[in-house]
């Protein structure tokens, strides 16, 4: 239970910037575009750094198969990256944008509210993972990757407006598959007292899915950012995200 409570507390959190879509209606277009580029960037190197500073480290440190099991999870998230159709942060741009030639179908929303719960299970089962080897893994685990839920949960709105969703089942729909997560952090909970070392290999995938997430969804980003002077300052945000995660890499 020491492990569980505050992984479930990190969840919930999280769940909870679900929220964030919902609560952007209220600003303005150039406001939500800030937000987009400056937590795109630095949930990139947060996403990276914990990959690289933490989990890697800790999980070739168990595991002699521990790469293998990290290519494994940049693969199989790809997989369900395809196979399902996850928007991630691109998509978060079309939040506020009425200029559409054309909305998509609706079973499009339907289709991103099963990937997403998809996505935040496997989060749960990161942020659980970490939690069971150390505190402070876990915290950094949890913050990369709330970071990173911030532009995708945009993203996640934007899709369920523009699919012919109302804004109060979108917001409902979008808080109810956000809790996948706590699913993920109970189930990986319950199947460490029944599967011997399940860190060994559930630390290892997780790394591989913050690379992935990072190299094509969030750099994607910036590389489309048409200011050069935009994409320098990400670039530097970018950076003190792996920073940080690097400074706080010798407090586990």
């Amino acid at each position: 239970m020491q492990t569980l409570l505050p992984a479930l507390a990190a969840a919930a959190v999280m769940s909870l910037l679900s929220l964030v879509g919902y609560a952007s209606l209220a600003w303005k277009k150039s406001q939500t575009a800030f937000v987009q580029h400056a937590i795109v960037a630095f949930a990139a190197g947060a996403l990276l750094g914990n990959a690289f500073f933490h989990l890697l480290p800790e999980s070739v440190e168990t595991s002699p198969n521990a790469l293998t099991w990290a290519l494994a999870g940049i693969l199989i998230f790809f997989v369900l990256d395809s196979m399902l159709w996850i928007y991630h942060s691109h998509a978060g741009r079309e939040l506020h944008d009425h200029e559409h030639d054309h909305a998509p179908a609706k079973p499009v929303g339907y289709l991103n509210l099963i990937g997403d719960a998809v996505h935040n299970f496997t989060d749960g089962i990161a942020v659980m993972s970490a939690y069971l080897v150390n505190p402070v893994l876990g915290l950094n685990t949890a913050i990369a990757i709330g970071l990173h839920e911030i532009p995708q949960e945009l993203g996640d709105f934007g899709i369920l407006l523009s699919s012919g969703f109302s804004k109060k089942k979108a917001l409902w729909l979008n808080l109810l598959v956000s809790f996948a997560m706590i699913v993920g952090v109970i189930g990986t909970w319950l199947a460490a007292g029944f599967v011997t070392r399940l860190t060994t290999w559930t630390i290892p995938l997780a790394a591989g899915f913050m690379i992935y997430m990072a190299c094509t969804n969030l750099f994607s980003e910036i590389k489309e950012e048409p200011k050069l002077s935009t994409r320098a300052w990400q670039t530097l945000a970018m950076l003190l995200g792996l920073a940080i995660m690097w400074l706080t890499a010798g407090m586990e």
